[in-house]
């Protein structure tokens, strides 16, 4: 397997092409079993710089919220680590990363190469192609097209994350640490309903 060259089956395709449909699938099955999808190396070492920006990403939103040092404190972990809004900020980053695209269906692995991603790039827009969950169990979500009611809570779902991520805590509870709180509930409750709204629409 090369760095930028896939390991493609060793296959004579002028005798290949002469077998039978079986006779077809054995080389080809053989491979899969012993190769996979027989991807070269570097998009492996894509999806392993993906991982690190996620990381990058989570940390960033958690540190540079107000009383956490900002990005000067990033590398003193044990300082912000247990803050409570660290935890619901990387819940609610991790959301977003998702629900936007670049999750786990995201990338040449996925069948996705240009663009690498589907989501977002589908969700905003209506009549585009959905499938409901449970049509027949919950109102209003029959048809395969996608109308403008689904757009609008996916575009909610969106700015509310984004909203709660930018956001500072707020530190009148008294369970939090005073040192920057927790999430605002309404932003990030806001979040946790549109969540399961948009979900029962279109999987």
């Amino acid at each position: 397997m090369g760095f930028f060259k896939p390991e493609l089956p060793q296959i004579d395709m002028t005798e290949w092409s002469k077998g039978t449909r079986s006779e077809k699938i054995r080389p080809m099955a053989r491979h899969w079993a012993e190769v996979g999808f027989g991807t070269p190396v570097a998009l492996h070492l894509f999806y392993v710089v993906k991982i690190g920006l996620y990381i990058l990403g989570g940390g960033l939103f958690a540190v540079t919220t107000a009383g956490l040092g900002g990005l000067a404190g990033i590398t003193t972990v044990g300082s912000w680590w247990s803050e409570p809004i660290v935890f619901e900020k990387v819940v609610l980053y991790t959301m977003l990363f998702e629900v936007v695209g670049l999750g786990c269906g995201f990338g040449p692995l996925n069948n996705r190469f240009f663009p690498p991603m589907g989501s977002i790039l589908y969700w905003l827009r209506p009549d585009t192609i959905r499938l409901p969950p449970w049509p027949d169990r919950i109102p209003l979500t029959k048809g395969t097209a996608r109308t403008p009611v689904d757009v609008a809570l996916y575009a909610a779902l969106l700015t509310m994350l984004l909203l709660s991520l930018f956001s500072d805590g707020t530190g009148r509870f008294q369970r939090c640490t005073p040192t920057s709180g927790c999430s605002r509930c309404g932003r990030s409750g806001s979040s946790s309903g549109c969540s399961p709204c948009s979900g029962c629409a279109t999987r």
